[in-house]
Order: C-alpha cells, then structure tokens, then sequence
C-alpha cells in the first residue's frame, strides 16, 4: 500500500501536536514519518521522537524546501521514481514574506481560512506556537 511522507523541521516539540495526533489517528499505516530536529533532546511527543532522521545528509543539512528530496533520496528513492509524486504540497505565504522567510501565521483572518481550506496542497506552513489554526481546524478541512 502506498503512503504518504510526512516531514516535520523543527527546533524542539511540534507546535500544535493534538492536531497531528487527530491526523495521524484516522489511518496509521497511511503514512512514513521523517522528523529532522536541531534540538532532537528537546522533542517531547512520543510518536515524533520515535521518527528522528539522521541529522545531515551527506555532511550537510540542506534547507527545508530541499530537506523532502533529500530524505527519500537517503532513504532510498532515487529521482524520478515512479512511487514518488513530485508536487507542491505544502502551501506557503510568500506574499506576505518576512524578511527572505515566508510569513508566520498568528491569528488567522477569515481569508487565512478560505485560502487554507481552498488551497490544493496537503500541508501548510509556517504557524507560530500561539497560532489560533486549531479554532479553525474543522472549517479548514471542509474547504474554508
């Protein structure tokens, strides 16, 4: 059976965990977890601690929007294998950029919420500790 690649980045615990775990709980064996963390003794949930990839690749740790390819490559996908989709999946807000980083989402407007319940992609990023995301959660996976 196919899954689908989960790559968490993170510096220490994952931000908003109850979510995920309410994600991950609907269909366990849907899914390869890969958690790549600076501060791997800080990662408190059980499944993701359980999930840490090596910490470089080659030597290096490259940047995240080339961290994904990096890792199926380490794990044995080579380019162009026909098990791999390449395809966004992860939505970003460039637009409104802060600094040369997309935009952290705090509290989300109700064009946030169309947008992420719109949007073609799988995930979402970048959402800060105090991001109020879980208020909308429901509304979000039903389109907006």
């Amino acid at each position: 059976m196919p899954k689908v690649a989960l790559l968490f980045l993170t510096r220490g615990d994952l931000y908003h965990a109850e979510l995920w775990s309410r994600f991950l709980a609907g269909a366990p064996d849907a899914f390869f977890l890969a958690v790549h963390a600076k501060f791997p003794t800080a990662i408190a949930t059980p499944w993701l601690r359980d999930s840490l990839c090596p910490p470089t690749i080659e030597g290096a740790t490259p940047a995240d929007e080339h961290y994904f390819p990096g890792v199926l490559s380490y794990l044995g996908y080579p380019p162009g294998c026909p098990t791999v989709r390449v395809r966004p999946v992860t939505f970003v807000d460039w637009e409104q950029r802060e600094g040369g980083h997309p935009r952290t989402f705090g509290r989300l407007s109700e064009a946030d919420v169309q947008q992420l319940g719109t949007t073609s992609c799988l995930f979402a990023r970048k959402f800060a500790a105090d991001s109020d995301v879980a208020a909308y959660w429901d509304r979000i996976l039903q389109g907006g």
